[in-house]
């Protein structure tokens, strides 16, 4: 039998089988049908909520989580391991701020002024703890850029820059009285183009205390110190040159902190909707002023010296009224005065006197 042979007998005994339709109103057949419809509608349903959480998911998905890590979150994650989780937590607090007002923004169900006030609602409820935990890190940063300088200036062997031991405290305060004096005498004395300075005097004083060692060398490292402070002089122009790679790398750590400290966030991430009472505010004033507009009225924002005009009074003056009260009423000689200044002429006692006595045709 050939392949083609066998081929259409295949293609017939398919044929043959498939012919004969089961009787659709058979027991067997009827709960066939039910289960095969209850398993299709169970698999939509399944499917309908795999694929909404799968939207959801996506939706909610930072927008760096299929990128690398940027230089940001290199910086941050390489800092200390205490600094580094208060950070994150921070930065985890105000993603998940930004994404609800990303999906609140792309949500059409809800009304502008509805989103505006749950956004903000949401803002003043995080925005204090996002503040608080990146106080936190900016402190613990502080305190470890303070300790990484002050480890990185060397010191004799079994020294420190700090001690809390009485003799040695009383040594400090001696040696600090030496180095000052010495200090003031070489300049006050010397003479020429070759005066020395107080920066090579307390250099010169540091690396000796560093070569000499002991209570005594740490003594006078920490009066040098003292000193440069007195003197207003950078300590890194004494130790620079002292220092050896475990110094260095302490230095390069403490330039890192502060490179972490200016890419701290300061501020926090505001809703991109209007606040509400800041509306409330602005819509009012801007009811009043075109209410204010419409009857032709001038606020006193307009014109603040603005003054009523004159009211003439029964003898024929006038009364100023500045700021809702009247002024005190002139007396015909004034009245006359400024009669004359405006250019107008009245009879007033004087001038009757004069025509009667003066004037001949």
């Amino acid at each position: 039998m050939t392949e083609l042979e066998r081929t259409l007998e295949v293609l017939e005994a398919e044929h043959v089988g498939t012919s004969h339709q089961p009787d659709r109103f058979h027991p067997l057949s009827r709960a066939r049908s039910r289960e095969v419809r209850l398993h299709a509608t169970r698999r939509r349903s399944i499917d309908k909520v795999f694929t909404e959480r799968s939207e959801m998911a996506e939706l909610r998905r930072p927008r760096s989580a299929d990128t690398a890590p940027g230089p940001y979150e290199r910086l941050r994650d390489s800092a200390p391991q205490g600094v580094a989780t208060a950070w994150r937590e921070a930065d985890r607090l105000e993603n998940g701020l930004r994404n609800f007002y990303r999906d609140l923004r792309e949500d059409n169900r809800y009304t502008d002024a509805f989103k505006s006030e749950t956004a903000w609602k949401r803002f003043e409820q995080d925005a204090p703890r996002i503040r608080a935990g990146r106080e936190k890190v900016k402190n613990m940063l502080t305190d470890r850029i303070e300790s990484w300088m002050r480890m990185s200036i060397p010191t004799p062997d079994g020294e420190n820059l700090v001690s809390t031991d009485d003799t040695k405290i009383l040594l400090q305060q001696n040696e600090l009285t030496r180095v000052v004096r010495k200090v003031d005498r070489l300049v006050s004395n010397a003479r020429g183009p070759m005066k020395p300075n107080p920066t090579q005097i307390l250099k010169a004083e540091y690396e000796s205390a560093l070569r000499k060692g002991g209570p005594r060398g740490g003594a006078t490292v920490r009066a040098v110190i003292d000193a440069a402070d007195e003197y207003e002089i950078p300590v890194e122009t004494i130790v620079a040159d002292s220092r050896r790679e475990r110094h260095q790398r302490l230095v390069d750590l403490a330039e890192d902190g502060h490179n972490m400290l200016q890419v701290l966030a300061t501020t926090v991430t505001e809703p991109p909707f209007p606040h509400p009472r800041r509306a409330e505010i602005s819509s009012f004033a801007s009811r009043k002023a075109s209410t204010a507009g419409v009857r032709g009225e001038a606020g006193p924002q307009d014109n603040p010296a603005a003054t009523h005009e004159p009211e003439p009074d029964d003898e024929g003056g006038s009364v100023t009224i500045i700021g809702g009260r009247p002024s005190k009423q002139k007396s015909h000689i004034e009245r006359d005065t400024i009669n004359v200044k405006s250019g107008t002429k009245e009879n007033s006692p004087k001038s009757s006197k004069g025509k009667k006595g003066g004037s001949k045709e």
